[in-house]
């Protein structure tokens, strides 16, 4: 695995976990890659670990946290790691150019595909999902409030160029405004392309926005995995006739784009979702068009581990349209204990008896095939 990521790119998430990109996986609660009390992020991306780790790249061996690019290389695809070695192909120096942040997981969503690590309205669903047998244990976070110490007053910020704030929920944040002052004092908002990854349920007040008009472009990311009544019960907490509202308020002043998750609960509105998103489709970095995001893991809700009932019900569905979601999905075999997990999320989150025939048809047909 050769990416330029490393050697242009850090990445600090809610809890003060470190990754060279956003689709890198390690076991959070594990993870060595941490920062310690006092530790910057200036100071970790030139440490030694960092180094050790950018010649391991280098080296092209084989990198566990990279399985998002392994697979889409296999599968001859684009892939987060092309859009590193596009941009800064002609780079060879170590420098920080595009920094992403997750300060906390203040969320006011508690979406199915989400974990307590991103939002602490998930912290007692996912400690009660444990409880009934899933194996989420990478998925629950330490504590149900979850902080990331943030210091950017030492960095070298003479070539940043993009910065992106994910969540949570970016915009209740508030922490985020410190990091616009920074780098307003330091004189370098004005170079810099802010990207902001949002549930889409709130507009910035006008402080946020005395600092969004700074910035040299403002790109903002809506996340969306589907429409209507299927999109609000996958993520608890959209309105989705106030996401339309907001999303036109976005569109007179930011660069507009989508991010969608496809996995069980979702992909039988894929048609929908993408009728209304009316964008380009692609694969890979977000922050233009509508992104898909094929998901790995929890393993439990990727479609790759379906029976094959359920895999051609979904193929059917599909309708002839978007081979790279079918090589995806066949690419790996029906999986008995993922499923068995999957089948007791779902009737834990459908304790109501609300899902819709989207997500209700999935289930059944596993069920069926089981």
């Amino acid at each position: 695995m050769n990416c330029k990521a490393p050697f242009v790119h850090i990445r600090q998430d809610t809890d003060g976990i470190i990754s060279p990109c956003s689709t890198f996986w390690q076991d959070r609660n594990k993870s060595k890659w941490k920062l310690r009390d006092g530790e910057s992020l200036n100071d970790f991306f030139y440490s030694d670990k960092y180094d050790d780790f950018r010649k391991t790249m280098m080296e092209g061996k084989p990198i566990h946290g990279c399985m998002d690019c392994i697979v889409d290389d296999e599968q001859n695809t684009s892939s987060h790691k092309d859009y590193w070695n596009k941009k800064y192909e002609n780079v060879n120096d170590v420098k920080i150019r595009e920094l992403e942040l997750c300060l906390s997981n203040k969320c006011n969503f508690a979406c199915i595909m989400c974990n307590s690590h991103f939002s602490q309205r998930l912290y007692e669903r996912d400690k009660k999902l444990y409880e009934l047998g899933v194996d989420n244990r990478g998925q629950i976070s330490n504590s149900k409030f979850v902080t990331s110490p943030y210091k950017i007053d030492d960095i070298d910020l003479s070539e940043l160029n993009t910065l992106r704030l994910l969540g949570g929920e970016p915009f209740i944040e508030k922490s985020f405004l410190n990091v616009f002052k920074t780098l307003k004092e330091k004189n370098v908002i004005q170079n810099i392309t802010l990207t902001v990854n949002t549930n889409n349920s709130i507009f910035p007040d006008d402080k946020w926005l005395s600092y969004l008009e700074l910035f040299k472009e403002i790109k903002v990311v809506l996340s969306l995995d589907a429409v209507d009544a299927h999109g609000e019960f996958i993520r608890k907490g959209l309105n989705f006739e106030k996401f339309k509202q907001n999303k036109k308020l976005w569109m007179q002043i930011s660069n507009v784009s989508f991010n969608s998750v496809i996995y069980n609960f979702s992909i039988l509105g894929l048609h929908k979702l993408i009728e209304y998103v009316d964008l380009p489709v692609h694969y890979g970095v977000e922050g233009d068009g509508h992104a898909i995001d094929l998901v790995l893991g929890p393993v439990y809700l990727s479609i790759l581990y379906l029976p094959d009932e359920t895999k051609q019900l979904i193929e059917k569905y599909l309708n002839g349209k978007y081979d790279k979601i079918v090589k995806f999905m066949y690419s790996e075999k029906y999986n008995h204990n993922y499923m068995k997990q999957f089948l007791i999320m779902f009737s834990y989150l459908n304790r109501n008896n609300d899902a819709p025939p989207e997500c209700l048809i999935i289930y059944e047909s596993v069920l069926n095939a089981m």
